[in-house]
């Protein structure tokens, strides 16, 4: 049985900005529209309103991710361990992550399978650090080797390196019909 664990947000960027969006605008509005004088007497004020905001991001958006794999070829993904999600590794569509190879990846990790998608957010090792790989870059190298994914380019992203997709040709569609018609017979 292998395990990755890993801090992650299970949004993705999109999400997280339209989510915290409407507290920095109205941020920056009150710092252009309020006196300099007022800003910088009152400035324990709005570090504590910044920390407290960050607390509350970290508390409610960052997630303790588990993903397991055990021998009988099931995937189980788990949040502060409990698990939210089981599936055998027939039933996982594709990968999208960075390039294996290269440790110093910047971007979300998509699994997709047959009935659910996840992505996970997570923050990179950087500076001196950075020869160290990471849970997430060593999980997509364990899934690459394990189960054998097709690595094709994803899309070039702005100052980013490329994201690719990574596919799993051992992908089983007739999963879907499985999961429909036992969730007919249960209800």
């Amino acid at each position: 049985m292998k395990e990755f664990k890993f801090w992650a947000i299970p949004y993705s960027l999109k999400q997280i900005m339209l989510i915290t969006m409407p507290v920095g605008i109205i941020m920056v509005l009150f710092i252009f529209f309020t006196d300099i004088s007022y800003i910088t007497s009152h400035f324990i004020y709005f570090f504590l309103a910044i920390f407290i905001w960050t607390l509350f991001l970290f508390t409610f958006f960052v997630r303790r991710v588990k993903i397991t794999f055990n021998h009988d070829n099931e995937i189980s993904i788990f949040y502060y361990g409990k698990e939210i999600y089981k599936t055998k590794a027939e039933g996982l569509e594709y990968l999208i992550g960075d390039d294996i190879i290269d440790s110093k990846c910047q971007s979300d990790i998509k699994l997709s399978f047959f009935d659910k998608k996840f992505t996970f957010t997570t923050g990179h090792t950087r500076g001196l650090q950075a020869s160290k790989i990471d849970e997430p870059i060593a999980l997509l190298r364990y899934m690459t080797a394990t189960f054998e994914l097709k690595k094709e380019p994803f899309r070039d992203r702005l100052f980013l390196d490329k994201e690719y997709i990574y596919r799993n040709p051992s992908f089983n569609p007739s999963l879907i019909k499985e999961q429909k018609s036992y969730i007919k017979n249960e209800k």
